[in-house]
This record gives C-alpha cells, sequence and structure tokens, in this order.
C-alpha cells in the first residue's frame, strides 16, 4: 500500500458528520474543507453573521461535499 491510499484510508471519514465552529475564516475555514476532502458531511458555525460561511459552505458544495451553515 502506498503512502497516500494509506493516508486517505486512515482519514476516511464518509458517512460521518462535523461540527466546526469558527468555519467563516481562518483556521476553521480550513478544517471545514479538509473535512470536507476526507468525505465528512459538514455543519459549519460562527458567530459573526458577516464572515464568510456561506462562502465556506460553497466552496465545499463546488468540490463535490455536503455542508450546511449556521450563524
Amino acid at each position: 500500500m502506498i503512502a497516500k491510499d494509506f493516508a486517505q484510508q486512515l482519514f476516511d471519514l464518509h458517512d460521518r458528520v462535523a461540527f466546526v465552529t469558527g468555519a467563516g475564516s481562518g483556521i476553521g475555514q480550513m478544517i471545514a474543507l479538509a473535512l470536507a476532502s476526507a468525505g465528512a458531511r459538514v455543519v459549519c458555525f460562527d458567530l459573526r453573521e458577516d464572515g464568510g460561511l456561506k462562502e465556506t459552505v460553497n466552496h465545499i458544495e463546488a468540490l463535490g461535499g455536503q455542508a450546511l451553515y449556521y450563524h
């Protein structure tokens, strides 16, 4: 097994749901995108209404993932 396959198997999050706070920007946004790319359905939260929650969800959906957002 090559390293990439091992890493994908190790971090396979299909059929899992991840809740990410601060997903509108910065580290939280990057974590939400990483979890989605590993197959998780992501629920994004942020306290700021003017943050980038919708953009985070749009990006995840553009990559073929599933996401919701709440503020």
